[in-house]
């Protein structure tokens, strides 16, 4: 007969190694989520860096608009 020593060890052993490969799988999967998550929330910075580049293009245009218009209203106000 077999030992209750010897089957009990090897439980152990199967039960050890069944839980390191549900662990390496889970850990496996947590990975690449990471890892699309983090591709994702880059190219969402990307665009959000784009997004404040054309506003600061659009704030330095309208600035140098108003500026010309001073100017204009001030050379007129001059002539007066």
């Amino acid at each position: 007969m077999i030992d209750k020593n010897i089957i009990g060890t090897g439980l152990t052993i199967l039960t050890i190694l069944g839980t390191f490969i549900y662990t390496q799988g889970i850990t496996s999967h947590k990975m690449e989520s990471f890892e699309k998550d983090i591709n994702t929330q880059s190219i969402k910075i990307n665009k959000n860096h784009e997004e404040i580049n054309d506003l600061e293009n659009t704030q330095i245009k309208i600035e140098t608009m108003m500026k010309e218009r001073f100017d204009k209203i001030e050379s007129l106000l001059m002539e007066m």
